[in-house]
């Protein structure tokens, strides 16, 4: 019995963009409903963020994301909820450092790590969809 029903690589190629978007999008929404259509002046301060952010994205899924769903699928463990608690952690300690790289060196706080736990969260559940992850284990867990 498999542990996913849809390759690991498509997940692999859509879950980075994940973060990005979201992030988009949210701040079209919040712009227009505080300044209005006008507000959209600035849209190619977004696509810059956008464009600048998908290599981070990818590069914590290279290094990151695919290390730990592999060793997960070789333990036969690859459930939503390991994913999920991985994305959430990775990202608790990846956007400080992207922000750290693009900006003041600011230090995180309660609500960045929320906000950083909550996209990590949206990763994971990006992943999990897009590879057709369960909640259940396989059963071929090995090891303790």
């Amino acid at each position: 019995m498999s542990q996913h029903r849809r390759p690991i690589w498509f997940a692999v190629l859509v879950t980075p963009w994940a973060v990005p978007l979201a992030f988009v999008l949210w701040s079209i929404f919040a712009v227009l409903f505080t300044e209005g259509v006008s507000g959209l002046k600035d849209w190619p301060v977004l696509l810059g963020f956008f464009v600048f952010a998908l290599p981070v994205t990818y590069a914590a899924m290279l290094i990151i994301g695919i290390p730990y769903v592999l060793w997960l699928r070789a333990r036969g463990a690859l459930t939503f909820s390991f994913v999920c608690i991985g994305a959430v952690l990775a990202a608790i300690v990846v956007i400080p450092v992207f922000g750290w790289l693009t900006g003041p060196h600011i230090p995180p706080s309660g609500v960045s790590i929320l906000l950083s736990g909550a996209l990590g969260l949206l990763s994971g559940l990006v992943f999990c969809i897009a590879a057709g992850i369960t909640f259940r284990p396989s059963g071929r867990r090995t090891g303790a």
